[in-house]
């Protein structure tokens, strides 16, 4: 079992072996990371993509990142994703990597040569959105930390991905 674990601008990959010992770091990073928040890890590309942000939680000044990671713990791109302002939950579909930034959800196409922003899509309502979920058809759902329930909204066609997703006007709560 694999512990990812990122305060303090550092992130540490923890693995946990039988009951009787205690968690040991596998690698730290320390270069590269400001205020770490999400740690996802991409199948498809081999990489650790990391959400980090400068300013307070609710700042929307641009400052934030997304930073790509081997699984050896080698930063590959700093700033692999920028453009953000607090990004923090990240998921996938296909080769887009989908993290959630305040009251966005914003999609980045994995490419050769980097990160190519692919669609920014604003959720009516939400402040504080934290989380998000993918499901294999392609359905994103966001969670927000100021709400007690999560929002499911009907379905609606990401803009430019073909995808499916309940990003929509016209959202009911459950």
């Amino acid at each position: 079992m694999f512990a990812l674990f990122a305060a303090f601008g550092v992130t540490t990959l923890l693995a946990q072996a039988p009951a009787i010992s205690a968690l040991q770091p596998l690698w730290t990073v320390k270069t590269g990371l400001t205020r770490p928040n999400s740690a996802y890890y991409h199948q498809q590309s081999n990489s650790i993509f990391v959400s980090n942000y400068s300013g307070g939680r609710f700042n929307k000044d641009g400052n934030g990142y997304i930073t790509r990671l081997a699984p050896n713990g080698e930063v590959l791109a700093e700033k692999w994703a920028t453009g953000l302002n607090a990004p923090q939950g990240i998921r996938s579909v296909g080769s887009t990597i989908w993290v959630v930034d305040i009251e966005e959800i914003v999609g980045f196409e994995l490419t050769a040569d980097g990160a190519r922003p692919r669609s920014r899509i604003r959720i009516d309502g939400a402040h504080a959105l934290n989380d998000l979920v993918t499901a294999p058809d392609g359905t994103i759902v966001p969670a927000c930390s100021t709400m007690n329930s999560r929002r499911v909204p009907s379905r609606a066609p990401v803009a430019n991905t073909g995808l499916t997703s309940p990003i929509a006007t016209g959202t009911s709560w459950i």
